[in-house]
């Protein structure tokens, strides 16, 4: 619950948002206490990998529309 929390303080995330993070397990790479920026940064990195491996297998990892809510997250000022 501290996650939730802390994340959707940090980034004004909504309930849906914080569920989209949820669904793919972003949120769980989070430690609360953490520096958000520097988690926003590895989520950006994981999802570059993730595309790599989208690409390899020829199949789609996230659902349409997911991953350009996902980065703009990512992207979101820190408050």
């Amino acid at each position: 619950m501290k996650t939730k929390q802390e994340l959707t303080q940090a980034l004004n995330l909504t309930n849906k948002e914080f569920g989209l993070l949820a669904d793919y397990a972003y949120c769980d790479q989070f430690m609360p206490g953490g520096d958000v920026k520097q988690w926003q940064s590895r989520m950006k990195e994981a999802m570059m990998e993730e595309e790599g491996i989208e690409m390899e297998i020829g199949e789609p990892i996230w659902r349409p529309g997911d991953k350009d809510k996902l980065i703009s997250i990512f992207n979101r000022q820190v408050k």
